[in-house]
């Protein structure tokens, strides 16, 4: 962990492109440890995000800083962040990023990105009366029954006409997702079905 973290730090520090992945570590680690030198170096990262992220501007717009704008892990990062952190943007951040998640919905395309969606809005959720912990819920029943068969696992697309088998990225971001149902609604199905898909 401390060498993947002075890694993290290290190409901060040298002005590469962090994922959002990357500072939601970075965040953890802060979060475990209280380390002041994490704090300093995700402060602007999260400021420079947070410029994009706001209601002011594109809330689907990619930050400058990553490759691929993906609104469900810059989802988790915000939340995460909100609950260390003071800043006034954070919330709003949070509030703007699930909705255009939630805009999204239906899902359509791939399971592992569709569930990622759902876990981030239900992490959401738990400190947002903006995102409503049903229709997260409803919208991870849809793709479910879509795409899960007993005894055989999820397919690895929401699209009926290929069936093709979910592989395990598909099959993990599924089973956090029911995890993270079963914390917002408290539902044994849902831990169960986590369950049997890993």
């Amino acid at each position: 962990l401390e060498w993947i973290t002075e890694r993290v730090l290290q190409g901060l520090a040298g002005g590469e492109p962090m994922p959002p992945q990357a500072l939601l570590f970075l965040l953890r680690r802060y979060a475990a440890t209280g380390r002041a030198d994490l704090s300093d170096a995700l402060g602007p990262s999260l400021a420079r995000a947070l410029d994009v992220c706001t209601p002011s501007s594109d809330a689907t717009a990619q930050p400058e800083h990553s490759a691929s704008f993906d609104a469900s892990e810059w989802l988790m990062l915000f939340t995460e962040a909100a609950a260390l952190s003071e800043d006034d943007r954070l919330p709003v951040a949070v509030d703007s990023v699930a909705a255009a998640l939630m805009r999204r919905w239906p899902s359509q395309g791939g399971v592992a990105e569709a569930a990622r969606s759902v876990e981030a809005c239900l992490a959401a959720a738990a400190i947002s009366e903006a995102v409503p912990v049903s229709s997260a819920i409803d919208e991870l029943e849809r793709i479910v029954g879509l795409t899960y068969q007993p005894g055989e696992g999820l397919a690895r697309s929401l699209n009926r006409a290929g069936r093709e088998r979910g592989l395990l990225r598909d099959h993990v971001a599924m089973a956090s997702a029911m995890l993270g149902a079963y914390s917002a609604a408290g539902r044994l199905p849902y831990s169960m079905l986590a369950e049997e898909l890993m």
